[in-house]
């Protein structure tokens, strides 16, 4: 008995104790590499969301200086002529282009922008999403006559002055559009007498459909 007991104080429970630690290692370096990967997606969202910072600042009535000023410097122009000022910008994880219409005109009477994430990131498109459109709504409050909100399409209907400015936000999978355009003629006495606003296509963008 007593020898039993020592082959097994000396050979057993060593590896027994040894086995244990492995276990606890292998459930730490689980658990860690869990909190490595929440904090890295925490990380990429943050710079993500810091990069698109300038959008929900995006105007309607600025001249070409006012609209390269906004772009950032890293953004590449590809289009640039009587009507349009374009710009893209492209990376590992997102791509996005950004247009602003000026038609012949000094100032712009619209401006879209389309972001296109990595499909392995498409999940931090709402986050991106709810962060732009709280922009958005900062941006135009003073000026903001309604705005409404259903699952992935937002809107805001402004009136500053003479202008009425549609703006549109609309995700779809692992895009995000922003669309904005103004007119001199209301729009909201449009839709009494004339017609209504609708949105058609895959991005929602919102048109004035007259009445028959």
């Amino acid at each position: 008995m007593k020898n039993s007991l020592i082959y097994y104080l000396t050979f057993v429970m060593p590896i027994f104790i040894g086995c244990q630690n492995e276990n606890k290692q292998a459930t730490h370096l689980t658990e860690d590499d869990g909190s490595l990967d929440n904090k890295m997606e925490t990380k990429i969202l943050l710079e993500l969301i810091s990069h698109f910072d300038y959008v929900g600042d995006l105007e309607i009535g600025w001249s070409r200086d006012e609209v390269q000023s906004a772009i950032p410097d890293n953004y590449k122009l590809f289009v640039n002529d009587e009507n349009y000022l374009s710009f893209q910008y492209q990376e590992d994880l997102f791509e996005v282009v950004v247009s602003f219409g000026f038609f012949e005109e000094k100032q712009n009477s619209n401006y879209s922008l389309s972001i296109e994430l990595d499909k392995e990131k498409e999940l931090l498109l709402t986050e991106l999403s709810e962060h732009i459109e709280e922009k958005i709504s900062l941006y135009w409050l003073k000026y903001l006559y309604t705005s409404t909100t259903d699952n992935n399409y937002s809107n805001w209907l402004i009136k500053r002055d003479a202008e009425n400015i549609v703006i549109h936000l609309s995700t779809y999978e692992n895009h995000l559009n922003v669309n904005a355009s103004s007119s001199e003629t209301g729009f909201l006495d449009q839709e009494e007498d004339d017609g209504e606003w609708v949105q058609v296509g895959e991005d929602g963008r919102w048109v004035f459909v007259p009445k028959n």
